[in-house]
């Protein structure tokens, strides 16, 4: 193993604020306003030779509309989870459980449907929409909703409340989650569905909550609340290997992959870890055996992000990490920057931060050098970037102070 402690996907980037995370955010907010900065704004960013001030797109040429607002759109709860992007059209999953088809290009409303009571997050695959759902009472499901009218097609019940889908090869794979009265997620498992008809193939029991598998290369890899890491065999749902490099019985230990999505690439498993010492470690995906870890003194909320031998992972910094060996190479921490969500586009890491003024960063990928931010002074939850766009939900939590209602963000890129 490196010694990449000292110097300190598959999968979607980043990764949503938990049912806990929501419940202990402050919650007194001045009033919002949105602004806009393109390519002007003065900001710190912290390299290896320390931290220095540099003027957006000092090192990168930025066209006049990059980090300016798009468009923006209103809905009735908070979009805290992944949004979808497909043939023109933005599919988001409110905390309240409704599902909205956007226009990518305007953000006029197509269709929304209430599926839930509680958290909804989306997938969309060939035409059709996978919404999973929680209700206060019983539970969750997976639901397919026609992608063009959000008519339903199917749906499933499931044990727990369940988390992120993605859908690969014809087979929608969700993982669960069982939270007790004391927030303790006791029990978690991984589900496969048939995507054509919601017919349940077969299902893990991963010993604690899941929040999102990943797909790659036949098999399914999965981070546990319970410390482990699984590798499970797409096919048939048999366990081939679990790796759980939990370093103590407390409970930050115990929740060591449960913070962060994993991501697959290049036959390694990436994943992060939750706590004031939170880590990322990379895990060979044949072997599940540790081949590096690297320490970032706070939570990884987001997966990890891959491109051209480099690892990009955000807690309360963006990291750039030697993809083989865990070397730093950068890390790019402005006094605000806050519970990072990762996206990652044409050499640009964009970087939406959660802390009392919500603001997305775009990073050049290469040196950390800040190109622009986008203020929006609500929590910035997980970005996706698509055909130049970043689109993400913020919102302010409930404050009587503060009336702004949650939306949807589209961010030229």
């Amino acid at each position: 193993m490196a010694g990449a402690d000292q110097r300190q996907t598959g999968g979607l980037l980043g990764s949503p604020p938990t049912r806990r995370l929501l419940c202990v955010r402050a919650t007194a907010r001045a009033a919002a306003v949105v602004l806009a900065v393109g390519g002007a704004g003065l900001f710190t960013t912290g390299c290896d030779s320390g931290n220095k001030t540099v003027r957006a797109g000092a090192d990168r040429e930025v066209t006049q509309e990059a980090g300016t607002e798009r468009w923006q759109f209103v809905t009735e709860d908070f979009v805290s989870s992944y949004p979808a992007v497909a043939d023109g059209v933005v599919y988001v999953g409110d905390d309240g459980g409704v599902v909205y088809a956007l226009d990518a290009g305007t953000g006029t409303e197509r269709w929304r449907v209430d599926t839930g009571e509680l958290e909804s997050y989306v997938a969309v695959a060939d035409g059709v929409v996978y919404g999973s759902s929680s209700f206060a009472e019983s539970d969750g499901a997976v639901i397919a909703l026609a992608a063009d009218t959000g008519t339903e097609r199917w749906r499933l019940a499931l044990d727990g409340y369940p988390n992120q889908p993605v859908v690969a090869d014809g087979v929608v794979y969700v993982g669960t989650e069982d939270v007790t009265e004391s927030f303790v997620e006791d029990a978690g498992s991984v589900y496969a569905i048939d995507a054509e008809n919601g017919t349940e193939l077969w299902r893990f029991d991963a010993g604690g909550g899941v929040y999102g598998p990943v797909v790659a290369s036949g098999k399914v890899y999965a981070g546990s609340a319970n410390g482990a890491v699984y590798a499970i065999d797409a096919a048939s749902g048999t366990e081939l290997w679990r790796a759980a490099p939990v370093e103590s019985h407390e409970a930050p230990a115990r929740t060591v992959y449960y913070s962060s999505l994993l991501t697959v690439a290049d036959g390694v498993v990436y994943a992060g870890s939750s706590g004031e010492a939170g880590k990322v470690y990379a895990l060979d995906a044949e072997s599940g055996n540790e081949l590096w870890r690297f320490s970032t003194g706070g939570a990884i909320l987001s997966a990890p992000a891959v491109a051209n031998g480099v690892l990009y992972a955000g807690g309360d910094a963006v990291f750039a990490l030697d993809a083989e060996s865990g070397n730093e190479l950068w890390r790019f921490s402005p006094d605000d920057l806050y519970e990072v969500s990762l996206a990652m586009s044409e050499g640009v890491v964009y970087a939406a931060s959660s802390g009392a003024t919500g603001t997305v960063f775009a990073i050049d990928a290469e040196s950390g050098t800040g190109l622009w931010r986008f203020e929006i002074n609500d929590s910035a939850y997980p970005p996706v970037v698509a055909d130049g766009v970043v689109y993400l939900g913020g919102a302010v939590e409930d404050n009587p102070f503060d009336p702004t209602p949650p939306k949807v963000y589209a961010i030229n890129a």
